[in-house]
């Protein structure tokens, strides 16, 4: 005769725990309602976090495309200076990058 082990309740819900291939969470095991619906802690503060990575990495971005648009005119006016490109492809390039 075997020996019959009891798995707790989900420390979420108190639902049945699933003897196959259970749900683990933060080192507890969770039933599959739960873990199916990934449930966290402080759902809106990882929200929050997620938001404000996005926020910054857009700032990041924005200023560092800003600075490249920038360095890419400043050479094409080179370039114009330096008689290699007319006024007119000057403007037309300017144009293209401040659009972007």
């Amino acid at each position: 005769m075997g020996i019959l082990l009891k798995r707790p309740p989900c420390p979420m819900c108190g639902g049945k725990i699933s003897w196959f291939l259970p749900t683990k969470i933060g080192g507890e095991y969770i039933c599959n309602d739960c873990g199916n619906k990934k449930q966290t802690p402080f759902p809106d503060a990882a929200e929050q976090a997620i938001d404000f990575g996005i926020k910054e990495i857009e700032a990041v971005n924005s200023s560092s495309l800003q600075a490249n648009k920038v360095e890419k005119i400043r050479k094409y006016k080179e370039l114009m200076d330096e008689g290699i490109i007319s006024k007119e492809e000057f403007d037309s390039k300017k144009k293209i990058l401040m659009s972007i």
